[in-house]
């Protein structure tokens, strides 16, 4: 029972107690982070190779890393505890929680390495595959590989996902700008950041077709027989269909590989089309004759965002780095760098699981 002073005593020192722990706190927050983290079920690598690469040195390629992908898995492989190593060339292999990129991509590939259930594993945690299997596959030049874990919850984004946009501003300033804050960002190498990469490529190689349009009038030649021309050799054009019981096949004529990939030939082939000014004549015409092939580059894509050009610099987070702690410290790094680099019309903003996780809160 407490007698004389000790009700008060013991008052007051639980009132104290209660702002040591306030201030405790205040000094020393706890980490945050957006779902509880579990080992993972799967990891997946993701492959992107130049634009440009063909499905075939991709899948040379993908058959180096599938040998370097198993021995650094061999540990857990001996233990039974990976159920399969599965391996993806062409569609369909891009993060499955990053946008859908239309078209096809040899140049991209994925390999996933899946586990059994957390109650087979024997003790060992899938964390130390990842990174295993992200140390055995660094080190390519020109070749993005991102290794991630199996997405929980909802697509909430990357961990790291800064957003770079400007009013009117022509996408090849936009990508300088981005480009610049990449290799800064590089530069300062904060740890906890696996790999930055950008969501398109400002530097995809095509060829234009320069049509002389005086000298195709000359001929009674029109652009779209040149395109035609050039679409059928490269991909083909179906002539007929041929047909096996109740089954159709369409019969396809195209080049010759070895030709399809040899510019003299491509602009040497002769045009084939009826001119209706010399009489409904068949006329034949060299490509090279009205046009010239002129090497130049463009963008992978135009992404915009509230009707403004964006480019997202993002990143996943490296196993054991807390990614509030990461990101607060970009953003800082940010601060500075904007004030003194950035032109005028340029933003930017941190988005994905960190924007998602401040909403949430504020709700």
């Amino acid at each position: 029972v407490l007698k004389g002073f000790m009700p008060v005593l013991t008052f007051v020192g639980v009132i104290l107690l209660l702002f040591a722990s306030i201030a405790l706190l205040e000094s020393n927050p706890p980490k945050v982070v957006f779902f509880p983290e579990t080992d993972p079920l799967y990891i997946n690598a993701f492959v992107d190779l130049p634009i440009g690469s063909d499905i075939n040195s991709t899948n040379t390629l993908m058959k180096e890393l599938e040998l370097k992908v198993e021995h650094a898995i061999k540990k857990f492989s001996d233990a039974g505890i990976v159920d399969a190593v599965l391996s993806q060339i062409g569609e369909n292999t891009a993060d499955p929680m990053a946008p859908p990129e239309p078209g096809a991509t040899p140049n991209k590939a994925r390999i996933t390495v899946a586990f059994v259930s957390s109650d087979k594993r024997k003790g060992l945690s899938t964390f130390e595959a990842m990174d295993s299997i992200r140390s055995a596959l660094d080190g390519y030049a020109g070749v993005s590989i991102v290794v991630d874990r199996n997405a929980e919850g909802p697509p909430t984004g990357k961990p790291i996902n800064l957003e770079i946009y400007g009013d009117d501003k022509s996408m090849r300033e936009l990508s300088i700008v981005a480009s610049d804050v990449l290799n800064h960002l590089e530069g300062v190498n904060v740890p906890g950041v696996e790999e930055l990469n950008m969501n398109i490529s400002a530097n995809v190689q095509q060829d234009i077709i320069e049509v002389d349009r005086e000298a195709s009038r000359r001929y009674g030649l029109s652009t779209l027989d040149i395109a035609k021309s050039l679409n059928a050799a490269l991909y083909g054009r179906e002539v007929s269909q041929f047909k096996s019981g109740e089954d159709e096949y369409p019969i396809i004529i195209r080049f010759a590989e070895k030709d399809r990939h040899d510019n003299e030939v491509l602009m040497n082939q002769m045009v084939t089309f009826r001119n209706m000014d010399a009489g409904g004549r068949i006329v034949q015409v060299p490509i090279s004759a009205v046009s010239r092939k002129r090497p130049s580059s463009t963008y992978s894509a135009v992404k915009r965002k509230n009707e403004k050009r964006t480019i997202t610099v993002y990143s996943n987070i490296l196993a054991g780095y807390n990614a509030n702690e990461v990101v607060e410290e970009l953003k800082q790094i940010m601060e500075d760098y904007a004030d003194d680099n950035f032109p005028e019309g340029y933003d930017y903003h941190f988005s994905g699981e960190q924007e998602e996780m401040a909403e949430n809160s504020a709700f």
